[in-house]
């Protein structure tokens, strides 16, 4: 596996590979705390792309598998806005 995989920057062009069972999650933020950009992660791949309609349904879709959630103060800042934007509750156990 790459340590260092190009990203993709579109999340037509993105998948999660059938072996991974972890996707991580990153977000970062305007200066009023909106998303902006949304990075993901999985078993060797990852996407990087600006934040827009397409990424709510993205998570959405992950969030109802059975893979779980890693990510930098994924419970404070990231699960809840799973939640807001996707209406997917990430349960804990899959943190």
């Amino acid at each position: 596996m790459n340590p260092y995989p190009k990203p993709a920057t579109s999340l037509d062009a993105w998948a999660v590979p059938d072996r991974a069972e972890h996707v991580s999650l990153d977000f970062e933020f305007d200066k009023n705390g909106r998303p902006t950009i949304m990075g993901l992660s999985a078993g060797g791949s990852c996407v990087s792309v600006r934040w827009d309609y397409r990424c709510a349904a993205k998570l959405k879709e992950l969030g109802n598998t059975a893979l779980h959630w890693v990510g930098h103060n994924f419970v404070d800042a990231d699960r809840p806005l799973v939640k807001e934007f996707a209406g997917v509750d990430i349960p804990l156990e899959r943190v």
